[in-house]
């Protein structure tokens, strides 16, 4: 299922001609918020290769927010700048293999790495596609992150999402402003997301 066929779902549902762009938007919204949310288990891995001496790195455009890393066969460790001092004092310019990735001096779409990578990770070449990652490059570097997918969303998540819309719709203030009525579909959403967990 993807986004424009839950967005076909809540029109239906709704039983009258709400607007397409606000609708559209709050759907995106509650996507954002449940993969911020770190209860719903929509995440996706990234193998990052690394190049030696660069530290600086972008996520993915579509990561919302990071759950773990590893490099080879490690997890690293998620920490900020006073961790790192209690991990080392040269912190800022030792090398080595990545033990930890912090945010604290970059922008929510950047991290970095420490120590500063000093190898070039393997090229990917997903040939074989060997069970538990045997086939990995030396050197890989892995994030993985909860993402905001527009395509491949579990049938588990339709209805809820496609209610809670629908209420957020008809809170909107327009000529169809309903508060009864989206009280009911933010009370059916609700019940049915704690249902599945979240």
């Amino acid at each position: 299922m993807n986004r424009i066929q839950i967005k076909s779902l809540a029109t239906y549902l709704s039983l009258v001609g709400i607007n397409d762009d606000t609708l559209s938007q709050f759907i995106d919204d509650i996507f954002n918020e449940l993969g911020m949310s770190g209860m719903v288990k929509l995440f996706k891995i990234d193998i990052v290769p690394l190049t030696a001496g660069t530290q600086d790195y972008n996520f993915p455009a579509d990561a919302l927010q990071l759950v773990s890393a590893f490099y080879n066969s490690d997890q690293i460790h998620l920490a900020d700048n006073r961790d790192l001092e209690a991990y080392s004092k040269a912190w800022r310019t030792s090398t080595g293999d990545p033990k930890v990735i912090t945010q604290d001096e970059q922008s929510a779409r950047e991290y970095t790495i420490f120590p500063i990578p000093s190898s070039t990770s393997d090229p990917v070449i997903p040939i074989h596609g060997e069970p538990f990652g045997e086939d990995f490059p030396d050197n890989a570097f892995t994030l993985l992150y909860s993402d905001n997918r527009q395509d491949d969303i579990p049938d588990i998540y339709i209805i809820p999402v496609a209610l809670e819309s629908i209420g957020r719709e008809f809170d909107y203030p327009s000529d169809h402003t309903d508060t009864e009525f989206a009280e009911s579909c933010h009370s059916i959403a609700g019940v049915l997301f704690k249902l599945i967990g979240v």
